[in-house]
């Protein structure tokens, strides 16, 4: 992925550990867009180990190493909106902040599991700066982002939702444990 991107930041202390241990082995880095790409690229044998989205295909040739960190789904809402879970953005006004060309059928995935279609949501791809004047004005009510908790750009975003002191954002509760359940390998 991008040189200054979380994975990068995991692979390279990884590689210190590697390099600390005198391991034989050494990781050479192949900077890319994001993890769209490092699929691509292992399909065409330019990579040999990649950090990858369970969600996108992964090449026929490819196996799974490690499973380094999972992204969650964050929906954040202002509180005067009282919205508790996703069911309760039906006829919402949600903003969708896309970080891989997986996100967006990611979320209709996530609809579908709560009964929902995208027509019953008014969603619309937002960018990060955008985040506080739109939740602020009420033009969104509510914000989806894909990712770590603990990553920066997350973190911004969800500090971004309008809130007060009094009244911070609602962070909205997503229980797909029964989904999971039934759906093991759908999920």
């Amino acid at each position: 992925g991008p040189k200054d991107g979380i994975d990068a930041t995991i692979l390279a202390a990884f590689d210190r550990l590697l390099e600390t241990n005198r391991a034989a082995v050494r990781l050479d880095f192949v900077i890319t867009a994001g993890v769209h790409d490092n699929n691509r690229l292992l399909g065409k044998r330019e990579g040999d180990l990649a950090v990858v989205r369970l969600d996108d295909p992964l090449p026929t040739s490819a196996a799974l190493i490690a499973l380094l960190r999972t992204n969650v789904v964050i929906a954040v809402a202002p509180s005067r909106h009282k919205l508790e879970n996703l069911s309760d953005l039906k006829g919402k006004r949600v903003g969708l902040l896309p970080r891989t060309p997986l996100d967006e059928p990611g979320f209709v995935k996530l609809l579908d599991v709560f009964g929902m279609k995208p027509s019953d949501v008014r969603m619309t791809v937002i960018k990060p700066d955008d985040v506080a004047t739109l939740t602020n004005n009420g033009r969104i009510d509510c914000v989806v982002i894909f990712g770590v908790p603990a990553d920066p750009e997350v973190a911004a975003v969800v500090y971004a939702v309008d809130g007060k002191r009094k009244e911070p954002p609602q962070i909205l509760s997503i229980d797909v444990g029964d989904f999971m359940k039934e759906n093991a390998p759908a999920a």
